[in-house]
């Protein structure tokens, strides 16, 4: 999938020649002044053990003085389990950040972030919408989104000019 990505045309290649195509790609790459960065999302459902291990070879594609992949992992908390259950890999690892859950206030920074970026000039949630969202989310951001990216959609097919708490307390009741 990464050398499909990269363009990389390889049908019959074996594990050594891909190698070789994914070295050349991205020295290639180097030379051009361009970046090779392989980000994988929902990292965490990667179940073998033998696949980090593949990610953790990709790693030792350096120069003397720079590698040439930056290799980007998201996921889930179990992702960190994983990867340090693996000490040849997480030794590898030079950055590492963790996204908490927010708390209320951040929580409504966020949605009005969220909601700035999306063109609206207007926070269209109640206090009590917004209560009853971090009850339900745990300030947790794929919740938020979730609840919030509803509510909107409620809110807009009955013509609401804002999200009320008895819009988000019915959405709510439904993903029970």
């Amino acid at each position: 999938e990464i050398l499909y990505q990269l363009g990389i045309d390889s049908p019959d290649l074996n594990k050594t020649d891909i190698l070789h195509a994914l070295n050349d790609k991205v020295y290639e790459n180097i030379k051009k002044d361009k970046d090779t960065i392989i980000i994988i999302d929902e990292a965490h459902l990667i179940k073998e053990t033998e696949i980090y291990e593949e990610l953790r070879l990709l790693l030792n594609f350096q120069l003397n003085n720079r590698f040439l992949i930056t290799l980007i992992l998201l996921g889930q908390p179990e992702l960190k389990e994983r990867i340090n259950s693996i000490p040849q890999f997480e030794q590898r690892i030079s950055v590492r950040y963790h996204i908490y859950p927010f708390d209320f206030n951040e929580m409504v920074r966020y949605i009005a972030f969220r909601i700035k970026k999306a063109g609206m000039n207007k926070f269209v949630f109640s206090k009590e919408a917004l209560k009853k969202i971090y009850e339900y989310s745990g300030g947790v951001p794929r919740k938020i989104n979730n609840i919030c990216d509803l509510s909107l959609l409620v809110a807009s097919s009955k013509r609401a000019s804002i999200v009320d708490s008895k819009t988000v307390a019915e959405l709510i009741d439904e993903r029970k």
